[in-house]
């Protein structure tokens, strides 16, 4: 069990300063920028949110701070650590729940577990269960899971090996509408519990102003940082609140109708703050595609 010396630990080391990063690709002898001049710096235990149209280097940007990517220019430090390549200090959740079919939920966690773990290893594996409200289910396989219950798992197991910063790369974005929901209220609350880091990547608007500390909006591709909005707003959030609806405006602005020269995206013909859904898994009005 960890101790608020573990904590304070943590806390002094789970920060991510991302510096001057750029990111290009080669593609059939031609070099396509994705990421252009990234500097932030992501507080120990934020939640932080980046939010952007479809192709703006989101989910580029998340894969270089685990370290499945290297910027083409630049840093990303952790504390005092440049980061240059995966380390368990970073788990990652991505869209898919990618658990092994064949494995029960128990096994699926535990696969995810690092190797010469042998003491409290069974009881670490029954707190992340019973973290994610799965406990009767240590022994179903993923086909005899829910959409929501299969992404538990998937977050249990990116979890066990106590990581200090958790990656979030659209992890509810194949969710029903209701579904999507109640996760996003499981999430905060295993944020508050493990004192984590959390970075997260998502389309959806409000998902972002509901969840997160901060947001940063990223251009059109190659991506930019066009602004950092910070959500002083209670917890939990009213989504009817007016301080709510006025973060969703800022946000949808600087997303379609950014005031610098960089060409902006076609908003769809909705208005954001007033656009009803004809089911629970029609898109969400302020998702972004």
């Amino acid at each position: 069990m960890r101790n608020r010396l573990d904590d304070d630990n943590r806390a002094d080391n789970n920060g991510v300063t991302i510096t001057g990063c750029s990111k290009s690709y080669l593609v059939d002898q031609r070099e396509v920028p994705v990421l252009r001049d990234v500097t932030l710096n992501i507080e120990p235990g934020e939640f932080f949110c980046f939010v952007g149209g479809s192709g703006c280097g989101k989910s580029t940007l998340l894969k270089m701070i685990v370290g499945l990517e290297q910027p083409t220019t630049g840093t990303i430090t952790m504390g005092d650590r440049q980061i240059s390549g995966p380390g368990l200090d970073r788990g990652m959740v991505f869209q898919d729940h990618r658990l092994l079919p064949w494995l029960t939920v128990r096994q699926n966690i535990d696969f995810g577990l690092r190797e010469g773990v042998a003491t409290n290893r069974e009881q670490n594996i029954d707190e992340h269960i019973q973290l994610v409200g799965l406990c009767g289910f240590e022994n179903a396989y993923p086909r005899q899971l829910s959409g929501g219950m299969a992404q538990r798992v998937g977050l249990a197991r990116a979890l066990v090996n106590r990581p200090q910063v958790l990656l979030l790369d659209e992890p509810l974005g194949a969710l029903d509408a209701l579904t999507r929901q109640q996760m996003q209220h499981e999430i905060l609350r295993i944020w508050k519990a493990e004192k984590t880091t959390m970075v997260l990547v998502t389309h959806d608007i409000d998902e972002a102003i509901f969840l997160a500390d901060r947001i940063a909006v990223i251009g059109n591709r190659p991506g930019e940082v066009r602004e950092v909005v910070s959500v002083d707003l209670p917890r939990p959030r009213d989504r009817g609140d007016r301080r709510f609806d006025a973060l969703r405006k800022q946000l949808w602005d600087s997303i379609f109708h950014p005031t610098s020269t960089t060409e902006s995206e076609e908003p769809p013909k909705s208005n954001p703050s007033n656009v009803s859904q004809s089911d629970e898994t029609s898109a969400h009005p302020c998702e972004i595609h």
